[in-house]
């Protein structure tokens, strides 16, 4: 029997599935409030553990969405062009919104099929119009889901819309924006469920609905920005290429208002992680981003990494775990996860800094509970899962039937053939034909709504830590120092 404290003094590192966890004397129930809140970074609290693998197979806007609404963070991939990933957050932040800053605005002039055109593409209808069509420019009115159809789709804009002067009349204008309580109120008050906010001289500032109003009471627990907005992170390349690098870290901060990057390198100890810092030192300093760098699996890398953090960054922990990641067999590189997350927490906790379990989780919900535990246990913050969110209706891929007639979806490693051509191979330092694969093309079974899969997850976790470990929190997790077995499996492969 042995302690996680005692991880270093072994003569084996170990994977998840090496130890089992030895059960504690439980004061709690499985009706105990168990909470799952943790922290990204120093600066970044979140409600959940999980974190979405940026993979061109999984996360997308459509992830980002459904996860931060369910209190989790997921990764913008970077495998598309830079005006594709700005857009991408731009849509996050515009699903869930308190307050709309970055709206679906057109001008009087333009036709109604342009307003239609949004409509299909956006899922929504409330357009504000402004005299130039700008986002920000001087509001004229406002063009609502009863006022346009097929029918009239030639027709200009300024016939069908709610002018300024009725906006007026029925307190649908502000001109000091409000709380988010004092607009839900406002909006109760008008029966029209829309605000717009102009400042003094009439330019539009945000907009909010009702709509929103009633997605924030559906998931009390989402994870929003200051705004009411959904949170979400994006992936960069190393700074290989560095114009590549500039251009869309700067337009993700400044235009679609990203809340962390992650810089994304198969080995994060390295002179270009380095100088990716130095890169982003005036842009992150700036807007106080927090940037998590990453991929490391032992004390001195990850005490190298830390060393280049400020106190809102953090560090990501994992060389070669995943199910569809070869980079073990290929390189020879990356000790046992449990041991790679154990060493990596040690060293940045010193640093005083938090890290993220990246790889290796599992693609199930019982699995991936169980594993998280572990790797919480063995001191992370948080876990980044890229399978267990792999075939959900919020990914990327569409489901299709296979040989056997079950419903699968397409699911690459970052280093997969697929991957690299999908733009994988900025992480791993080459692309094209001088890239090394490292990683494989895979399906796995069409699962349905992310948002069971995160509820199952999530039950599970919090059953474990009041019955079998007497735990509320994940900070009691992680400093419960608790006793695991090394199983005979893992024995043998010593032998």
């Amino acid at each position: 029997m042995h302690r996680f404290s005692e991880i270093g003094d072994l003569s084996v590192a170990l994977d998840y599935e090496d130890i089992t966890l030895k059960t504690v004397h439980t004061e709690l129930s499985p009706t105990s409030n168990i909470s799952l809140k943790t922290y990204l970074t120093n600066s970044f609290p979140t409600n959940d553990i999980l974190v979405g693998s940026p993979m061109h197979t999984v996360s997308e806007s459509d992830m980002c969405v459904h996860t931060a609404l369910e209190g989790c963070l997921s990764v913008l991939h970077k495998n598309m062009s830079i005006d594709k990933q700005v857009e991408e957050g731009k849509k996050v932040k515009r699903y869930i919104s308190g307050f709309i800053t970055e709206p679906y605005t057109l001008s009087p002039n333009d036709r109604i099929y342009k307003a239609l055109e949004i409509s299909e593409r956006e899922d929504f209808s409330t357009i504000p119009i402004t005299l130039d069509g700008n986002p920000h420019g001087k509001l004229n009115g406002l063009l609502t889901k009863f006022r346009y159809s097929e029918k009239n789709k030639n027709k200009k804009i300024k016939d069908r819309m709610i002018p300024l002067k009725n906006l007026a009349e029925r307190d649908i204008i502000l001109y000091e924006k409000p709380t988010l309580e004092e607009a839900e109120k406002l909006m109760a008050d008008n029966e029209f469920g829309k605000l717009l906010i102009v400042d003094k001289k009439g330019y539009l500032n945000s907009i909010t609905t009702w709509a929103d109003v009633t997605k924030r009471q559906e998931y009390p627990n989402a994870l929003l920005d200051k705004e009411g907005s959904a949170k979400y992170a994006a992936a960069l390349g190393g700074p290989g290429n560095i114009k590549d690098f500039k251009e869309r870290s700067s337009r993700l901060v400044k235009e679609a208002n990203v809340d962390a990057l992650f810089i994304e390198t198969a080995q994060g100890d390295s002179k270009g992680v380095k100088q990716s810092k130095d890169l982003l030192k005036d842009l992150v300093n700036s807007y106080d981003t927090p940037v998590i760098y990453g991929n490391v699996d032992n004390y001195e890398s990850a005490a190298n990494l830390a060393s280049i953090c400020r106190d809102i960054d953090a560090i990501k922990i994992g060389i070669g775990p995943g199910s569809i990641c070869t980079t073990k067999e290929v390189t020879a590189g990356g000790i046992g996860q449990e041991t790679a997350v154990w060493e990596g927490s040690k060293a940045a906790k010193e640093a005083g800094i938090r890290c993220i379990a990246d790889g290796g989780i599992g693609r199930t919900s019982g699995v991936a509970s169980g594993n998280a535990i572990k790797a919480i246990a063995a001191g992370a913050d948080m876990v980044m899962v890229g399978g267990l969110f792999a075939g959900t209706k919020e990914c990327p891929m569409q489901p299709k039937e296979n040989k056997e007639g079950k419903m699968v979806v397409e699911y690459d490693g970052m280093a997969s053939p697929a991957g690299l051509k999908a733009g994988g191979g900025t992480r791993y330092y080459q692309k094209g034909k001088d890239a090394v694969v490292q990683g494989k093309e895979d399906e796995v079974t069409y699962k349905g709504s992310v948002h069971d899969i995160i509820g199952e997850f999530n039950k599970n976790v919090r059953y474990a830590m009041a019955i079998h470990y007497n735990v509320k929190t994940i900070e009691e997790l992680q400093n419960a120092d608790l006793e695991f077995v090394v199983n005979a499996s893992a024995l043998r492969k010593v032998d």
